[in-house]
């Protein structure tokens, strides 16, 4: 018998409620707070709209999210 560690994903409860800029696949890019997120981290945000409409960013971070998000960007210090 084998012994698998559990691999745990990134813990993104740090980012609750914090505004954030995703840069999805097809280079398409949203802004909007972080109200929740699942085990295949799907994302839920709250006010979301094109970052085109949102103006600039005032920091960077990585949320390493699987195939359909890129970077994200923060808007407040977390």
């Amino acid at each position: 018998m084998s012994s698998s560690k559990h691999q745990k994903g990134p813990d993104l409860k740090r980012f609750m409620d914090k505004r954030l800029k995703l840069s999805l696949n097809g280079n398409r890019k949203v802004v909007g707070t972080l109200r929740g997120y699942d085990a295949f981290l799907n994302v839920v945000l709250e006010e979301a709209m094109p970052a085109e409409a949102a103006g600039s960013s005032e920091g960077e971070g990585d949320g390493g999210l699987g195939t359909g998000c890129y970077p994200w960007e923060f808007y407040h210090s977390v």
